[in-house]
C-alpha cells in the first residue's frame, strides 16, 4: 500500500515510475521502489515526497503587480458596491426601476512641468491632496502584492462564491511605465472565509487570487463611504 507514487515521463516518451512506501524508523527516508522492479528496494530521503504534498496552488507563479509608487499615477478610480435596492420596486407604471449605479469617485492628478515636482490630487475640483484616506491608499498602492492563487482557472459557481457577480468594489489605475499610459484593473469580491484578505481578479484574466486586509482597508472604505470618516 504506497504512501506516493510519482509518474515523470520524458519529453522522448519514456516514463520512470517511483512507489513509495513506508518511512525509515528515523523518520527522515522513505522505501522506495521503481518502475515496477520489486526485488530491488532503496531508501530515499523525505525530499521529494515533501515538495510533493505542496498545494497546486502554492506552486503558481504570482503576476507582479506594476510600480503604483506616486510619481508614476495619473489617475484612481473607485466603484463601490451597488447600494441596497429601495422599497420602492416599482414606478408609477408599475414597472420595475432601473437598479441603482454603484458609487464611482475619480482622483486625478495633477503636476507641474519639470522633474520631482510634488503631485496634487482632485476629486472633481476639490485639492484632496492631504486627505489621510487617500494617503493611506497610495501608500498601500506602493506596496500591493498578492499573497496567494486561489483558483487559476475557476468555474462560474466558484466566481459567485467569491463574491464577483457583485463585487464589493473595482479599482482602476492609470499610471505611466516606460514613457507609456497603462491601465491596471482589480475586481475586488468577499472575503476569505478566515478574514485574513479578499478575492482578486485582475484585469480580463478570471483566476482568482488573494490580498491581504491590511493592504485593501483604505480602498474597502473609500468604494463605500468616499474620502470622508
Amino acid at each position: 500500500t504506497p504512501s506516493a507514487t510519482l509518474s515523470a515521463t520524458s519529453s522522448r516518451g519514456s516514463t520512470q515510475t517511483l512507489v513509495f512506501g513506508k518511512t525509515t524508523t528515523d523518520g527522515d527516508s522513505y522505501y522506495l521502489q521503481m518502475n515496477g522492479e520489486e526485488g530491488t528496494v532503496y531508501i530515499v530521503a523525505d525530499t521529494l515526497c515533501k515538495y510533493m504534498e505542496t498545494s497546486i496552488y502554492d506552486m503558481c507563479i504570482l503576476p507582479k503587480l506594476p510600480d503604483l509608487s506616486e510619481p508614476n499615477l495619473l489617475a484612481i478610480s473607485i466603484q463601490g458596491p451597488v447600494p441596497a435596492a429601495s422599497e420602492e420596486a416599482s414606478s408609477e407604471e408599475g414597472e420595475a426601476e432601473d437598479p441603482p449605479e454603484p458609487p464611482l469617485l475619480v482622483l486625478s492628478a495633477r503636476r507641474a512641468e519639470g522633474e520631482n515636482q510634488s503631485t496634487l490630487w482632485f476629486h472633481e475640483n476639490n485639492n484632496v491632496t492631504s486627505n489621510e484616506l487617500l494617503g493611506n491608499l497610495l501608500e498601500d498602492l506602493r506596496n500591493m502584492a498578492f499573497l496567494k492563487c486561489v483558483d487559476y482557472r475557476p468555474s462560474e459557481d466558484a466566481e459567485e462564491i467569491c463574491g464577483f457577480t457583485a463585487p464589493d468594489a473595482m479599482l482602476t489605475v492609470g499610471y505611466t511605465a516606460n514613457g507609456a499610459e497603462q491601465t491596471l484593473t482589480l475586481t475586488v469580491g468577499a472575503r476569505l472565509p478566515d478574514d485574513s484578505g479578499r478575492y482578486v481578479q485582475m484585469g480580463d484574466s478570471s483566476a482568482i487570487y488573494c490580498l491581504s486586509t491590511d493592504a485593501l482597508d483604505p480602498l474597502m472604505h473609500i468604494a463605500v463611504n468616499g474620502l470622508t470618516g
